[in-house]
Formats: C-alpha cells, sequence, structure tokens
C-alpha cells in the first residue's frame, strides 16, 4: 500500500524515494474525478465508388454536412477525456428528425451513420463518465441529405407537363400540316384527310395520354428510375410511330406490326403484365411490301385491352395473327380470353364512366370511305370467342384486300 498523512486542512502528503509530496485536496479531485468535455476526433464520410472525405480536427469549425446521392455513410469518433478509468465511459447519439429516443453505444466511441433519408436533420452525441451521469454538454452538427434529381418534387411536377405539352404541340403540328393538305383535295379526299385526323386523334386521345402519364408518375413514385426512363422512351417513340403513318394513307405490314408490339409493351408495363401476348406472321407474307391502311389494328387490339383483359380476374392471352388466304387477302385475328363484349358494356354502365371512345365508330367511317374512294371493300367480323365459357372473350377478323 501507498502510505500517506492527511493534516487538518486536508492536504495529502506522500513519501517518496525522492523526498515528501504534497497533494491539496482541491487539484486531487480535480485530476481524478472532474471529466474534461466530450471532443471531436475525427468525422469520415463514404462514398458508394469506396472514397472517403475526412475531417479531423478542423471538424470542430464545421456546422453542416452535405449528404447528396453518391454518398454512403458518414463515420464519427469522439471521445470523453477521464483519467480514472476511460474505457468505461457511456455514449449515446441521437438522430434528430428520424430517431425519436436515443441509441445507447455503451463504451464504443464510434459510430457509423447510414445515409438516411432526403431532408435536414441534427445528429448529436452525449457522454457519461465511468462513475457520474450524462453530461449537459452535447455534441451537434446538422446534416443535409440531398434528394436526387427525379426525387424531388417540382421534378415530378414538370415532368407530365412538359410531355403533355410536346405532346399537345406534336398533335397541333400533325393537324396543321394535314389542314394544309386538305385544301388541295376533292370533297371526298377532303373527308377520307378528316376521318385520317380523328383516327390518329382517337390513338393520341387524353385518356391514353393521361394513362401513360400516369404509369410514368407511378414508378417515378417507386423512385424505379430505370423502369420510368423505359416507359418514357417507349412512349416518345409510340408517338413519332403514330405521327409518321399519319402522314400515309397506307403503311407496310411491317410498320404496323411494330407499332402494334410497341403499343402493346406500353400496356403490358402499364398493367403490370396482367397479361400474355402472342403475335404471329405467316412466313409466306412479305411484310416490307404487303401495305394496309395505316393504324387500322391498332384500336382493336386497345379495345381487347381495355375492355375484355382488364377485367378478367385472372392473367389474360392476346393474340394477333397475320395471314393470307387463297384470294390474296390479308387476314388479321385479333382474339383474346377476357370477359367478352357482354360483361365488359355491363361494367361499363355500372362503373359510371363519362369518358366515350369513338374509336371503333371511327374505324368503321374509315372503311366505308375506302370502300368509296379507292374501291377497296375490308370485311370485318366480331364474335365470341369462347361463347359456352363465363369469360367468353372476343375473337375480331378484319380481311384487307392488297391495295394495288
Amino acid at each position: 500500500r501507498l502510505a500517506f498523512y492527511k493534516d487538518e486542512a486536508e492536504n495529502y502528503y506522500f513519501g517518496t524515494l525522492n523526498g515528501i509530496n504534497v497533494f491539496p485536496k482541491n487539484d486531487l479531485l480535480k485530476t481524478s474525478e472532474a471529466p474534461s468535455p466530450l471532443q471531436w476526433i475525427s468525422v469520415t464520410k463514404f462514398t458508394d465508388e469506396g472514397d472517403k472525405e475526412v475531417w479531423n480536427k478542423e471538424f470542430s469549425g464545421l456546422k453542416k454536412i452535405n449528404l447528396r446521392q453518391g454518398d454512403d455513410y458518414l463515420q464519427f469518433e469522439f471521445a470523453l477525456p477521464y483519467y480514472s478509468q476511460p474505457g468505461k465511459n457511456q455514449y449515446a447519439v441521437k438522430l434528430i428528425g428520424l430517431d425519436t429516443t436515443w441509441r445507447l453505444l455503451h463504451h464504443n466511441s464510434l459510430f457509423k451513420l447510414n445515409r438516411p433519408p432526403p431532408g435536414q436533420y441534427e445528429f448529436r452525441i452525449k457522454a457519461a463518465p465511468a462513475q457520474g451521469q450524462w453530461l449537459p454538454e452535447e455534441l451537434a452538427v446538422d446534416i443535409m441529405v440531398k434528394q436526387a434529381i427525379y426525387q424531388r418534387p417540382w421534378f415530378q411536377a414538370v415532368l407530365p407537363v412538359v410531355i403533355l405539352l410536346l405532346s399537345y404541340l406534336a398533335s397541333l403540328w400533325n393537324i396543321e400540316r394535314i389542314k394544309k393538305q386538305q385544301e388541295q383535295q376533292t370533297h371526298i379526299n377532303k373527308k377520307f384527310a378528316e376521318l385520317e385526323l380523328q383516327a390518329l386523334q382517337s390513338q393520341m386521345n387524353p385518356h391514353f395520354v393521361f394513362n401513360a402519364l400516369g404509369a410514368i408518375q407511378y414508378f417515378i413514385q417507386k423512385n424505379d428510375a430505370e423502369a420510368a426512363d423505359s416507359y418514357l422512351a417507349k412512349f416518345a417513340k409510340l408517338m413519332r410511330l403514330f405521327l409518321e403513318s399519319s402522314k400515309n394513307k397506307y403503311i407496310p405490314l411491317s410498320e404496323e406490326i411494330k407499332l402494334l408490339s410497341l403499343y402493346v409493351e406500353l400496356e403490358q408495363m402499364r398493367y403490370e403484365n396482367k397479361f400474355e401476348v402472342e403475335m404471329t406472321v405467316d412466313k409466306n407474307i412479305d411484310v416490307h411490301s404487303r401495305e394496309l391502311p395505316s393504324i387500322l389494328i391498332q384500336p382493336f387490339v386497345e379495345n381487347a385491352i381495355n375492355h375484355g383483359l382488364f377485367h378478367k380476374k385472372e392473367k389474360g392471352l392476346l393474340s394477333i395473327a397475320f395471314e393470307e388466304d387463297n384470294q390474296g387477302m390479308l387476314i388479321c385475328t385479333i382474339k383474346d380470353d377476357g370477359v367478352g363484349r357482354l360483361k365488359a358494356s355491363l361494367m361499363k354502365q355500372q362503373s359510371n364512366r363519362t369518358h366515350k371512345s369513338r374509336g371503333m365508330q371511327i374505324v368503321r367511317e374509315r372503311l366505308e370511305v375506302l370502300q368509296h374512294v379507292d374501291e377497296i371493300s375490308i370485311i370485318l367480323t366480331v364474335d365470341d370467342h369462347f361463347p359456352e365459357k363465363e369469360n367468353s372473350g372476343t375473337i375480331v377478323k378484319i380481311k384487307i384486300p392488297d391495295p394495288d
């Protein structure tokens, strides 16, 4: 044991080989019991690529840390110097804005903070010496986590408006182009051009554009930027195909197949693969030389998806087939195993929908004009696919003679 003597003033006297050492009581308390303030040691910011940025002593003057989209996590190191039992000091942290209670670290003076959701936070640290209560002095720093561009409200608000505006301007441009052509045509050709314009507007009707924009917004809100970009790219390509197809009265079968494939892909994404698609083309048909009226098939495909397959509880099947009969007629068959025409009509009446699609009516008017102008008789039949089943489905056959 260490021998010592305490006098009335509570001064302590210790004998050593070098003589007697005197320690006043107050000095002993300051060294053994009074803790130093909680201190920063270092702060390190790590990125997704493995890079890092380190603040050491200069961090004490830093008031805010900004985290960008590519930053991964922050690592804080701190200490409470205490000369008696530093290994038993206690620490706790709290991220104000996310945590409701303090997170106890026990004796660990190193803490890793994963990047929280976008927002404004305050990170606080408190400590308690081995033999004392939690100290009132705390360390604090503000943390700002920035949003990705596609997460920001202005982006989500502006993107649909920009797309709708571009679609509107493209429609105006196409309408103006068709109007100039109408002035140079006869009365019958003018009527045909007007129907062509109405058919184009039917495909680009506000209902379809609204659904497409809603799907894009849904992917953005899910933070699925890849799906949103893919849908937007396909939507823009489909709009371009519609505009290009509207320039001509007839288009190659290859172009019609390309347009149909892209349209069906968009509908599958929008309905989250609620139905499968089978598209077949007779190998004897030259799809590049064989022509048919532009945008003739798509309204029937749209009808099968929105009125037949959409209301089916199970996963549906849409079949599109192109073949040629012995008389050289191009036959397009569109089949679905949806709820059928009667049930779809009843569900439409019960849903109180205010939107009235004129797509099928416009198609029939176009067929009449084609027969009158070009003497081309296109035969259209619509029947139940499975009359004996509850989901009777629908089968549409379109027989198209060669325009030549």
